[in-house]
């Protein structure tokens, strides 16, 4: 899904750093950063949430910056995927070992 980040006037280095770390992997094994996507135009449903697998910053005409060299306008092309929640299955063996 491409995406076009900042407004043309206001710098947005600090806000697109955040928004690419979203798609890296987490220290500690902790969860990715959980990503609601709204709209009418969705076909997978509303209450559905994602992931960031991958967010590449395009460079091309839509990267503007301004007179610091800071990014004002940056195009980024974002796939995500489906976050689905581990749940733990307990099973006769795992209520034996817990009543040792």
């Amino acid at each position: 899904m491409p995406l076009v980040l900042g407004d043309g006037r206001s710098s947005i280095e600090s806000d697109l750093r955040t928004f690419l770390s979203w798609g890296l992997p987490r220290a500690g094994g902790r969860d990715p950063v959980r990503v609601s996507i709204g709209g009418d135009a969705l076909p997978f449903g509303r209450n559905l949430v994602w992931v960031i697998n991958e967010a590449v910053r395009e460079e091309d005409g839509l990267l503007i910056r301004n007179a610091a060299r800071e990014r004002v306008q940056q195009r980024v092309t974002v796939t995500f995927r489906q976050y689905v929640e581990a749940s733990v299955v307990r099973g006769p063996a795992s209520k034996s070992k817990a009543g040792r």
